[in-house]
C-alpha cells in the first residue's frame, strides 16, 4: 500500500555527503561549452585511452566505450586568486591518481578523498587539462576516467586548498549510463567578480536561543563562516576592534572588509549570503565545534546583519532570513544584499557597444530630452525608467496553515498590482495566491496568505513585466487552530491540520476481516496560544494501547532516547509507554508522551484517574511524572484526541524563532511486550516494525492570544 504524509521530500544525497553549506544567487553554473567553446570541438583528437586520433566525439551524444572521460572546470578569470592545485573537484567518488580514474563512493567528506585537483597548465601531454585548454587563462580544470558498469548518479561540489566548501548553490549532479564512453563535460562554475558591498553580522550572546543560553564569551570561543568567505571559520572577539563597537558587551561582530581572506572580496547587489556561527572550548578546532543551529536549522535569535556600498558607506539593516543549504534539507541563516544583480558581459562588448545587465547595447542617445530632427518620435533614452523591484525577505517568517494570516514581503518598489503566489515545498500542486495587498511604507507589500499544508512554502512575486522575484522555502506554514477535544476527531479540525496518513495494512488484523480493531490511519496536529492538540484516527483492542511521543526541543539532547529506555512499569499508561520501540535518530529525545490503553479516556482533574489514559513527563524514566492533560478516546468513532498546556511543555516560554517539535504515535501491547507495524507517520525508510525512523515535524511559535 502507499503511505502518504505532508513532508518535505528528502533529496537523493550521498550518505555522509557534502557539507551543509548554501548558495550565492549570482554564481553561474557553466557547461564545458560556456568555458571553452563547443563541446564537440573540445575533444576532437582525443581517444578514450588518451592517444591522438582524428575521430571526433560528439559531446552531446551517448557513445559506448570501455570508459568515459569526465571533465570539470572552475573559471577564476574574474578575480584570479587561485593557483594550480588550490581547488579540488569533490563528489561521491574516490580518485586514484595513479590511474587517473575515479570510482563511485557513498561518502565524500573532505577526509574521504583524495579528490581531483584542478590545474591551469594546459592540455595533455604535460598538463592536466583537456584538449584545447589554454594554460594561464585562469580557468582550472582536469579530466579523469570512469568505467560505468551500471547507470551511476554522481553528486559533486568543490573545495579550496584549506578543505573548505567553496561550491555555491545546490550540489551538482550528473548521470553516466552503463557502458558510456567518449567524453562528458560535468557542469562547472564561474566565480563572480568581486563587488562593492561590505557586510556586517553581529551575534548578541545575551539574546541567544534558550537552548544555547550557556554560551558566553568567557568560556567559549566564537567563529563565523559562510558563503562570503568560502566557509572559512573566522574567530570573533569582543574587544572593540575590527568593527566591534564596544568591548565586553557580549555582542560579537564580523565585518567582511576587515576580515578578507585570500579568495574573499566585497559582495554584489542581489547576493544571498548564507552563514553560521560556531563555538569551541579549549583548544578544539572550529571544524569540531558546535554550530548555532537547532534540528539542523540555523537560529536567528540574537543575529543581525547590515550592508554598505562604496557609494553609500552608511550601514543599512537587512533582514536575517533562513535559506536552504546545498543539500536542500536544512536551513542556514542568511541575508540578501539589497539591489538588483549587475550582470557582466561575457564575452566583453566590442566597438562602441556598452554592457547593460549582461547584454551588449549601442550607446545611449546623447540628445535625449532635446528638440531635434527626430521630433515627434520616441527615443529609448527619453523614456522614463521603471524602478527596479526587489524582494529581500518576509515578516513574519511563519503563518497559519488554515490561511488568513498576514505577512509583509520586504523589498523595494513593490506594487499592489503585482501577483503573489505561495507554493508548498512538500507538494508543488498545493499553492495559492496572496490576497488583500497593501503597501507598507518603508517595508514592502502586505498580503493575506491562502490555506496551505503544514510545511515550508516558496514565495514568488510577479511584476507586470520581467522575471518573478522568488524566496525559496521562506515561509514556515504551521497548523494553528483550536479543535474540540471530545474523541470525535470530526469537522472541528481544520483540513490543513492533517499531518500524516498511513495506508499500511495492520499486521495485528485479519485482512479478510472488514472490522479493523488494531490500526493507525491518520495523525492530526494543531496548537494555539495555550495548548497543543493531537488527534489519532485509529483504534486498539482492550489489551493494546495507542501511544504518542513528543520531542519538544529536537536536537537539544534532553529526554528519553527511545520508548524502550522507559523503565517505569507501575501503572497501565507507564507500562504501555515503555514498549519495545526503538529510535534510529540519535538527536531525538522524548520529553513527553501520552497513551490510551484499550481506548480509555482521562478528562483532566484528579490525576488518580489517569491510570489507563493520560500524559507523562520523561524527567525520571524509572518513575514517570503524571501530568495534567486530556486524553479522549472513542471506540465507536475509532479516534483518540489529546491536549496539553504549552506552559507544561515549555515552562521557560517558546522562543521567538520557534521550537522544533517532533511527534510519533505507535500501536503496541498494553504491557509493552509486543509491537505492531502501525506507526504514525508511516515509516518511509522501511525499518523493522520496532524502529521509529520517521517523525512528524512542526515548529511551535509563540502565538499571540
Amino acid at each position: 500500500m502507499i503511505s502518504k504524509l505532508w513532508l518535505v521530500p528528502a533529496l537523493l544525497l550521498a550518505a555522509c555527503g557534502s557539507p551543509a553549506q548554501g548558495g550565492n544567487a549570482v554564481l553561474d553554473a557553466v557547461s564545458g561549452s560556456d568555458i571553452h567553446g563547443d563541446v564537440t570541438a573540445l575533444f576532437d583528437g582525443l581517444a578514450s585511452d588518451g592517444t591522438a586520433t582524428s575521430d571526433t566525439v560528439d559531446g552531446d551524444a551517448i557513445v559506448k566505450g570501455d570508459f568515459v572521460w569526465l571533465t570539470f572546470a572552475i573559471d577564476d578569470s574574474a578575480n584570479q586568486t587561485f593557483t594550480d592545485g588550490d581547488m579540488q573537484w569533490t563528489g561521491s567518488f574516490v580518485f586514484d591518481e595513479a590511474t587517473n580514474s575515479i570510482t563511485y563512493a557513498t561518502s565524500w567528506l573532505p577526509t574521504d578523498g583524495p579528490f581531483v585537483a584542478l590545474y591551469d597548465d594546459g592540455a595533455q601531454p604535460g598538463g592536466h587539462e583537456k584538449a584545447g585548454a589554454t594554460a594561464g587563462d585562469h580557468i582550472f580544470s582536469n579530466q579523469v576516467k570512469f568505467v560505468a558498469t551500471k547507470d551511476t548518479l554522481f553528486e559533486y561540489g568543490a573545495l579550496n586548498e584549506f578543505n573548505n566548501w567553496m561550491w555555491v548553490g545546490a550540489n551538482g549532479t550528473f548521470t553516466i549510463q552503463q557502458g558510456q564512453g567518449g567524453t562528458f563535460a560535468v557542469p562547472g562554475m564561474k566565480l563572480p567578480k568581486f563587488g562593492t558591498y561590505d557586510a556586517k553580522i553581529t551575534l548578541d550572546t545575551k539574546a541567544l536561543n534558550k537552548a544555547y543560553a550557556s554560551w558566553n564569551t568567557n568560556d567559549f570561543k566564537f567563529f563565523v563562516k559562510g558563503t562570503l568567505n568560502q566557509w572559512t571559520p573566522v574567530q570573533l572577539l569582543d574587544d572593540g576592534l575590527k568593527g566591534d563597537a564596544v568591548a565586553g558587551d557580549g555582542i560579537l561582530t564580523f565585518v567582511l572588509k576587515q576580515n578578507l581572506g585570500k579568495h574573499d572580496g566585497p559582495l554584489n547587489a542581489g547576493d544571498e549570503v548564507q552563514f553560521t556561527f560556531v563555538t569551541t572550548q579549549g583548544d578544539a578546532d572550529p571544524i569540531d565545534g558546535q554550530e548555532y543551529k537547532q534540528g539542523g536549522n540555523g537560529l536567528p535569535d540574537g543575529v543581525l546583519a547590515w550592508t554598505a556600498s562604496a557609494i553609500d558607506p552608511t550601514w543599512q539593516s537587512v533582514p536575517v532570513i533562513l535559506s536552504k543549504d546545498s543539500k536542500g534539507k536544512t536551513l542556514n541563516t542568511a541575508f540578501v544584499v539589497p539591489g538588483k544583480p549587475v550582470l557582466s558581459c561575457d564575452p566583453p562588448c566590442t566597438g562602441s557597444d556598452q554592457c547593460v545587465n549582461g547584454l551588449c547595447k549601442p550607446p545611449a542617445d546623447t540628445d535625449a530630452g532635446t528638440t531635434d530632427a527626430d521630433a515627434g518620435t520616441t527615443d529609448t533614452a527619453d523614456t522614463t525608467t521603471t524602478p527596479i523591484a526587489t524582494l529581500t525577505g518576509i515578516d513574519p517568517t511563519w503563518t497559519a496553515a488554515k490561511g488568513g494570516g498576514t505577512v509583509t514581503l520586504l523589498g523595494d518598489n513593490l506594487s499592489t498590482a503585482f501577483s503573489v503566489k505561495f507554493t508548498s515545498v512538500a507538494d508543488a500542486t498545493m499553492f495559492g495566491a496572496g490576497s488583500n495587498p497593501q503597501l507598507i511604507v518603508g517595508k514592502g507589500l502586505s498580503v493575506t496568505v491562502p490555506p496551505l499544508p503544514p510545511a515550508f512554502a516558496d514565495v514568488a512575486i510577479q511584476p507586470a513585466t520581467g522575471a518573478p522575484l522568488n524566496l525559496s522555502a521562506a515561509l514556515d506554514v504551521v497548523p494553528i487552530d483550536t479543535p474540540i477535544i471530545d474523541g470525535l476527531l470530526d469537522s472541528d479540525w481544520n483540513a490543513m491540520s492533517l499531518g500524516a496518513i498511513n495506508d499500511t495494512l495492520s499486521n495485528w488484523d485479519n485482512p479478510a476481516d472488514l472490522t479493523k480493531t488494531n490500526e493507525l490511519n491518520q495523525l492530526w496536529i494543531a496548537y494555539d496560544a495555550n495548548n497543543l492538540y493531537i488527534g489519532v484516527k485509529g483504534t486498539s483492542e482492550p489489551l493494546n494501547a495507542i501511544s504518542c511521543y513528543l520531542d519538544v526541543d529536537y536536537g537539544s539532547g534532553t529526554g528519553a532516547a527511545s520508548p524502550s529506555a522507559i523503565g517505569d512499569s507501575t501503572g497501565a499508561v507507564d507500562n504501555a509507554l515503555g514498549n519495545l520501540y526503538t529510535v534510529s535518530d540519535s538527536q531525538i529525545g522524548i520529553d513527553f508522551a501520552f497513551a490510551s490503553v484499550g481506548m480509555a479516556s482521562f478528562g483532566g482533574g484528579d490525576l488518580a484517574g489517569s491510570t489507563n489514559a493520560g500524559w507523562r513527563g520523561m524527567s525520571n524514566l524509572a518513575d514517570l511524572p503524571w501530568l495534567q492533560g486530556i486524553v479522549q478516546a472513542s471506540s465507536s468513532n475509532a479516534a483518540v484526541e489529546a491536549s496539553i498546556s504549552l506552559a507544561l511543555l515549555y515552562p521557560s516560554g517558546i522562543p521567538a524563532s520557534g521550537a522544533p517539535l517532533k511527534i510519533a504515535c505507535v500501536l503496541g501491547n498494553g504491557d509493552g511486550s509486543a509491537a505492531s507495524n502501525q506507526i504514525l507517520p508511516p515509516q518511509l525508510s522501511q525499518p523493522s516494525a520496532t524502529t521509529i525512523a520517521t517523525w512528524r515535524s512542526v515548529h511551535v511559535y509563540p502565538v499571540l492570544p
